[in-house]
C-alpha cells in the first residue's frame, strides 16, 4: 500500500542521501503510529531501491500488561508484513535504580544498547527512527529553553552516523490521518499523555498553545529554524577545521599526544571570532573526552574563561578531564597522566615485554597485566588437546568471560599482549572476508579516545585474537569440529592466584561488552 506522503518521503530520502541500494536497514519499531508508518513507507521504498528491511522492538518492562500487548502487536505486524522482527526485553526500572538515573534515561540507554549490539552482530548499515516534524519542533524548543547554542537549536539531523530520520518533514497528525485512511492499526503508549517530564509538557501543552494563540505554523517554523541552525553549525565546523593547524600544537606529529593531551596556542584562539571560539571549545573538550554527550555551554564558557585567564590556572571538566593554561599554551588531558597499564613479567614494562607465546611453545607461561584500576590480573596460557580438555563437558565449549579457547592450528606466529596499534583488526567471520578495524570497534563501544591506547589486547601481528576489556574474540581463531589442539587462556586476579579453580573475574576494567 502506498501512503499519501510516500513520494514526499522518497524525495526527502533522496535529497538527504539517507539510503542506498543493497544496504541492510533496521527500523526501531515501537508499534506506535510513527514507527508503523515509517515501516510501511520504507517497505514500499525498498521495492524500488532494493535494500533489506528488518525491525527491532525493545520491551522496557515499564508498563506491565501494556508493554506485553505492544510486543504482541509488533510480532503480529511483522508477521503480516513478512518482515523479520528482533525483540529485546529488559527490566529498565531495575536498571534505573542500579545506574541511579531517571527511568527515561535508563530506557534510552538500554534502547541504544540493544540497537548497537544488534547492528554490530547483524551488520546493519542504517538504523531508521520515526522522529517527525513535531518531534523536531519539540527538540528545538526544549534546547532553546535550556539555553543551548547553535548546535542544540539545530535539533535532530536527518542523518547522524548510521541513524536516519526519514519522517522529519511530516507532521504527526498527518501520519495518524494517513494510517486511518488505509485502515492500519497501531499501539498507543499511555505514558505519552502524562505530563511528568519536560518534553511531554512541551508536546502536550506548550506547542498546542503556541499554534492556537500565537502562530498556527509554529511547529513548522521551529523545524525550519532547526534546518537553518544546522547549516550555520556545518559552516562553523568547516571553518574551524580549516583553522585547526594554526590553533593546535603538533608536539608529536599529531594533535593528540600518546597520553591523550591536546594543546592549543592561546594567542591564536583569542584571535577567533566569538562564534568560532565557542566551536573550538566544544571541539577541544569532545575530542579529548571521545564523546559529546553532556558537554554543555557551561563547560565551553569555562574553558574560554581559561583562555582569557592567567597562566597556571586549572579547570576540572567532565569525563575525568582537566584543562590548564601555561603561558602561551592551553592544554586539556585526563587528570591522571600515569594511568597507562604495565606488564609485570620479569620486571619489564609493557613497552619492552611483548613476547608472550611462540608457535612452538609447549610449556605454560603467565603474564601479569596491571589495569587502569591498579588491580593485577594474571593470564595463564597453555596448550591442550581439544578432546581431553572438554571430555567432561561432552566436548561442548562453555561460555566463560575468564577463560578463552583458540584453535591452535590457526595460530601461525608469535602472540603478544600489547596495546592497540594502527592497522589492528578482527575477523567477523571464520573465512576472513569480513574484517572490523579495532579502532572502529573501540569507537562503537564508546571507549574514550584517550583510553583506547591503554586497553590490553592479545594479537598475532595486526590480527587481534582477544580484547579482554570488551570480551571480544576474533572469529579467525574460533574452534571448529576440525579442531584438534587448542590454546587455553585463563584470566585470574592476584587474590585468586592461590585458587585458580575458583576464579570469578570477569573482564579488565574499561568497558562492558558481550562475546560474539
Amino acid at each position: 500500500m502506498k501512503l499519501e506522503s510516500y513520494h514526499e518521503m522518497k524525495a526527502f530520502c533522496d535529497k538527504n542521501k539517507l539510503l542506498q541500494s543493497g544496504q541492510r536497514v533496521l527500523v526501531a519499531f515501537s508499534g506506535g503510529a510513527d514507527s508503523v508508518y515509517l515501516t510501511l513507507a520504507l517497505q514500499e521504498l525498498s521495492k524500488e531501491w532494493d535494500f533489506a528491511l528488518e525491525l527491532l522492538h525493545v520491551n522496557h518492562q515499564i508498563r506491565g500488561e501494556e508493554a506485553g500487548r505492544d510486543e504482541a502487536f509488533c510480532r503480529s505486524f511483522a508477521a503480516q508484513q513478512g518482515l523479520k522482527l528482533h525483540v529485546c526485553s529488559g527490566d529498565v526500572p531495575k536498571m534505573g535504580q542500579e545506574q541511579k538515573c531517571s527511568l527515561e534515561e535508563a530506557a534510552r540507554k538500554y534502547r541504544y544498547q540493544c540497537i548497537e549490539e544488534l547492528v554490530e552482530r547483524e551488520d546493519f548499515d542504517r538504523v531508521a527512527v520515526a522522529h517527525h516534524q513535531d518531534d523536531q519542533a519539540e527538540t528545538v524548543l526544549f534546547q532553546m529553553l535550556r539555553g543551548s547554542g547553535v548546535r542544540g537549536m539545530g535539533g535532530m539531523r536527518s542523518r547522524h552516523g548510521i541513524y536516519i530520520r526519514p519522517l522529519l518533514f511530516l507532521r504527526h497528525r498527518d501520519i495518524v490521518r494517513e494510517l486511518g485512511q488505509c485502515g492500519q492499526s497501531w499501539c498507543e503508549d499511555s505514558t505519552n499523555q502524562e505530563e511528568d517530564c519536560s518534553r511531554n509538557k512541551i508536546r502536550l501543552t506548550i506547542l498546542p498553545m503556541l499554534e492556537k494563540s500565537i502562530n498556527s505554523g509554529a511547529s513548522a517554523h521551529l523545524a525550519r529554524t532547526a534546518q537553518q541552525m544546522q547549516e550555520v553549525q556545518s559552516f562553523l565546523e568547516e571553518e574551524l577545521t580549516k583553522r585547526l593547524p594554526e590553533l593546535m600544537m603538533e608536539t608529536t606529529g599529531q594533535e593528540v599526544t600518546e597520553d591523550g593531551q591536546l594543546t592549543a596556542r592561546v594567542e591564536e584562539v583569542q584571535k577567533l571570532p566569538a562564534a568560532l571560539q565557542r566551536e573550538w571549545a566544544h571541539w577541544m573538550i569532545t575530542e579529548a573526552a571521545g564523546r559529546s554527550r553532556d558537554i554543555s555551554n557551561r563547560h565551553m564558557e569555562a574553558l574560554l574563561e581559561l583562555v582569557q585567564g592567567e597562566t597556571g590556572k586549572r579547570l576540572d571538566l567532565p569525563y575525568g578531564l582537566v584543562a590548564g593554561r601555561d603561558y602561551d599554551r592551553l592544554w586539556i588531558r585526563p587528570k591522571d597522566r600515569n594511568i597507562d597499564a604495565m606488564v609485570e613479567s620479569g620486571g619489564q614494562s609493557a613497552d619492552t615485554q611483548k613476547l608472550c607465546w611462540q608457535k612452538e611453545q609447549k610449556k605454560p607461561v603467565s603474564v601479569v597485566l596491571t589495569g587502569m584500576d591498579g588491580a593485577s590480573r594474571t593470564f595463564l596460557l597453555r596448550r591442550e588437546n581439544f578432546f581431553t580438555a572438554f571430555e567432561h563437558n561432552e566436548r561442548k565449549i562453555p561460555k566463560n568471560n575468564c577463560t578463552k579457547w583458540f584453535d591452535y592450528a590457526k595460530i601461525c606466529g608469535m602472540l603478544e599482549f600489547r596495546h592497540p596499534a594502527e592497522g589492528d583488526f578482527l575477523w567477523l567471520d571464520e573465512q576472513g572476508t569480513l574484517r572490523k578495524p579495532l579502532n572502529r570497534l573501540l569507537i562503537d563501544r564508546h571507549i574514550p579516545r584517550d583510553k583506547r591506547k591503554q586497553i590490553w589486547i592479545l594479537a598475532e601481528g595486526s590480527h587481534v585474537l582477544w580484547v579482554p576489556a570488551l570480551d571480544r574474540v576474533s572469529a579467525g581463531y574460533y574452534i571448529s569440529d576440525r579442531t584438534e589442539e587448542i590454546l587455553c587462556i585463563n584470566m585470574i586476579t592476584e587474590s585468586e592466584k592461590k585458587d585458580e579453580r575458583n576464579s570469578t573475574c570477569n573482564v579488565l576494567p574499561g568497558a562492558g561488552g558481550e562475546q560474539d
